[in-house]
C-alpha cells in the first residue's frame, strides 16, 4: 500500500537533535497524527516546495511524547497518500523509540519533480486544490502556481509574442526584480484576467518565475541559467 519506504530506526539523539531545530522550512511537528485533509495539506505542501518531514509525536514546543501505536499511524498515511495526493506522493518513514510504550514517527517526502501535488477527494473543503510550504507554514497556493507547474511538469510546449507590454514587464523586473499580479494591473492597465494570462505563459515558457506567497504570487525574471 501506498509508495513508502520504511527506514532503519532513528536514534534518539538524532531525533533530540532535529527537534532542537524548531519547525522551519523543511520540518513539521504533530503531537497526534491530524484529520486526513490537514495531513495531506502538509505532505503535498512539502512535495511542492523542497522536500521535508512531519514528525509525529512532537508538540509544537519540541516536547516529545511519541505515540502509543505507530504502526496505525504509518497505515493512517499510507492511505492518505494513496487517496488524496495526485500524483502520488514518494516518502519514506523511520521510527524512534522513546520509551516502552511510546515511539515518534517520522514521514520524510522529498522535493517532487512531479509537482504539483494536488488534494484529491469528493466533497471536500480542499478538493482539487493544490499546497505549498513557506518558512514554517503550509499555504494554499494560488491557481497561476498550479496552472504554471502542470505546464512545465507536462512539457508543455509554450508559445506567445512579445508584444508591448511584454515587453514592458520585462523591462520593469530588470529594475524592480519582482511584481505581483495585482502591481502588473495597476502598471499596465489591463484587465485581471489578461495579466493573468500573460503571467502564466511567460512563466510556463520559462521567461519568469512564480515564487509562491500566502497573499499574492511574486514574478521575476527566470535565472538565465535556468
Amino acid at each position: 500500500m501506498g509508495s513508502g519506504k520504511v527506514l532503519k530506526q532513528m536514534s534518539l539523539s538524532e531525533l533530540k537533535k532535529l527537534v532542537r531545530e524548531g519547525e522551519h522550512q523543511k520540518l513539521e511537528f504533530k503531537l497526534e497524527l491530524p484529520a486526513k485533509a490537514k495531513l495531506a495539506r502538509e505532505a503535498i505542501a512539502f512535495a511542492n516546495a523542497d522536500g521535508g518531514s512531519i514528525l509525529v509525536g512532537v508538540s509544537d514546543n519540541g516536547s516529545i511524547t511519541g505515540l502509543k501505536d505507530p504502526d496505525e499511524a504509518v497505515i493512517i498515511f499510507s492511505r492518505m497518500a494513496d487517496r488524496h495526493c495526485r500524483p502520488r506522493l514518494k516518502y519514506s518513514v523511520s521510527t524512534v523509540e522513546i520509551s516502552r510504550n511510546r515511539t515518534v514517527v517520522a514521514f520524510h517526502i522529498p522535493k517532487s519533480n512531479r509537482k504539483p501535488h494536488m488534494f484529491s477527494a469528493q466533497r471536500k473543503r480542499y478538493g482539487g486544490q493544490t499546497f505549498f510550504r513557506i518558512a514554517d507554514r503550509s499555504i494554499l497556493a494560488s491557481r497561476e502556481y498550479a496552472e504554471i507547474m502542470i505546464n512545465l511538469r507536462d512539457n508543455k510546449d509554450i508559445l506567445f509574442e512579445y508584444g508591448l507590454t511584454e515587453m514592458q514587464l520585462i523591462a520593469l523586473l530588470e529594475d524592480r526584480r519582482e511584481i505581483t499580479l495585482s502591481e502588473f494591473i495597476a502598471f499596465s492597465g489591463i484587465s485581471k484576467k489578461y495579466a493573468r494570462e500573460i503571467l502564466v505563459l511567460m512563466s510556463s515558457a520559462g521567461v519568469l518565475r512564480i515564487q509562491p506567497m500566502e497573499k499574492e504570487d511574486k514574478y521575476s525574471l527566470q535565472d538565465p541559467g535556468f
